[in-house]
């Protein structure tokens, strides 16, 4: 059962859609989208509202007949829809014995600075107003874990790469630049290994703790997660304990396992169409096979985003981009998320050593 029959089962009171139309309006969506890739991005943008109507596209109007008690956008929709037809044969089905699963996560994290926050540099850096800042700096980093074919064998945890900041903002970032270069220097990086070994992918936890999987937070769980959609989306929002959770949480839940590529392929698919019907998530852009979607919550001055880039062509969340903003900021406008990381997924033959 798709997205599209999931809404249709909402309206259960409703006169009933058929098979046919589903397959009409489900069909003219995809077409539009096609169609999308050709225009704009500002028209792309808009076609989520009223332009469908507009266009006289009966089986588009259909869809969104269907859709709106919910207020899922169909274009978002069909796109998940899509790409969790397409995971179900993404990479990391069949690892050979030997192999290892490579899964590289590049961030980029936007660093404010502000003088007037303390003498210290945590203090200087411990501002999360973009108004109030001063400076502002990009600092990226880059982890690769190595998952065996044998899950229960050892994971290598590769965090050999320097953080380095690549770009700043503000008259006054050269002050930041040399506050972070105090910064990273003096941080122990001696602590933990640079490469970790991780039986069976277990990492350490916190005194008292039960052991974390890295990346894998959810796979005690995966047994008892449904694969149905609808109950699935209703798992995620109990499993955060509070009542009033925000679907924003709900979705960076979601992306933050999916991204992983760690889950069963049906379980994935699943997650993907849970997230197609979380009112208000919606196509921002389309660029060949990289569809991104986008989440807002929160008002004109205090406001959250989640962008979800997605491979449609291999069924793979490939980047997810967080922005809170709480006023206006020239210096930090919110076309600078706070943090985005990109995951690339690989099949490669060997690991680097941990005593290397």
């Amino acid at each position: 059962m798709d997205v599209l029959e999931q809404v249709r089962d909402i309206r259960t009171d409703d006169t009933p859609v058929s098979e046919q139309q589903l397959n009409t309006a489900r069909q003219a969506m995809l077409r539009q989208i096609a169609r999308e890739e050709r225009t704009p991005s500002r028209g792309r943008r808009r076609w989520a509202g009223a332009s469908v109507l507009a266009g006289g596209v009966a089986a588009a109007a259909i869809a969104i007949s269907v859709l709106t008690p919910a207020r899922i956008d169909p274009a978002a929709a069909a796109v998940l829809e899509d790409a969790a037809d397409v995971t179900i044969n993404a990479v990391d089905t069949q690892l050979a014995p030997g192999q290892y699963l490579r899964i590289q996560t590049d961030s980029a994290t936007l660093w404010k600075w502000d003088a007037d926050m303390g003498d210290s540099i945590n203090a200087r850096f411990n501002n999360a107003n973009r108004a109030d800042a001063e400076a502002g700096l990009i600092v990226t980093d880059s982890r690769v874990l190595y998952v065996p074919a044998d899950r229960s064998a050892d994971w290598i945890w590769d965090w050999r790469a320097n953080e380095s900041v690549v770009d700043s903002f503000g008259k006054r970032s050269a002050e930041a630049i040399a506050d972070w270069t105090t910064y990273t220097g003096q941080a122990d990086g001696g602590y933990w290994p640079d490469i970790q070994r991780l039986p069976g992918g277990e990492a350490l936890a916190a005194d008292g703790d039960d052991h974390e999987y890295l990346l894998d937070s959810y796979r005690r769980s995966y047994e008892d997660m449904p694969r149905d959609p609808k109950l699935l989306l209703e798992w995620f929002r109990d499993d955060s304990g509070d009542p009033d959770v925000s679907d924003q949480w709900v979705i960076a839940a979601m992306t933050g396992v999916l991204t992983a590529n760690l889950m069963p392929a049906d379980l994935r698919a699943a997650t993907l169409r849970a997230m197609a019907l979380i009112p208000g998530i919606q196509v921002e852009n389309v660029d060949g096979n990289l569809t991104t979607l986008i989440y807002r919550s929160g008002d004109w001055f205090s406001s959250r985003t989640t962008e979800v880039t997605i491979d449609t062509a291999q069924g793979l969340i490939i980047s997810v981009a967080e922005t809170s903003s709480e006023g206006n900021s020239d210096l930090l406008p919110d076309t600078i998320p706070d943090g985005k990381t990109t995951v690339t997924t690989t099949i490669v033959d060997s690991a680097p050593d941990s005593e290397d």
